[in-house]
């Protein structure tokens, strides 16, 4: 049976690796560079769709609504976001040598906030 598991802060990789493999479903609790990246996605969608909230597009035909969100797909594709794992090797990766199963955090993770459903 799944359960939904949410975390506040890092987990041991061993927990990690038998919870997930047990099934489970892990949701982190205010990690801010997800935050971070909901928001720059928040402002996307509502320029894309010229709207006040990303919820809901009301109002806008199809055709017109489809138009808009495939220049969105393609603008977010193409949006540059720092890449943390550009000095990782493949090979490294492959054969499980001295690679981080999971990254610790740059700095401090705030655990006051969470975030949106």
């Amino acid at each position: 049976m799944t359960t939904v598991q949410v975390i506040s802060g890092s987990l041991e990789d061993r927990l990690r690796r038998e919870l997930v493999y047990a099934g489970d479903l892990l949701v982190f609790k205010g990690v801010g560079q997800m935050s971070d990246l909901c928001d720059l996605t928040d402002e996307l969608v509502c320029e894309a769709l010229d709207a006040s909230e990303p919820v809901g597009a009301t109002g806008i035909e199809r055709e017109n609504y489809v138009a808009r969100v495939g220049a969105l797909q393609r603008r977010y594709r193409k949006h540059h976001l720092k890449n943390t794992n550009a000095s990782w090797d493949l090979e490294e990766i492959r054969t499980g040598k001295n690679v981080p199963v999971v990254l610790e955090p740059a700095e401090p993770v705030g655990t006051a906030s969470e975030l949106r459903a």
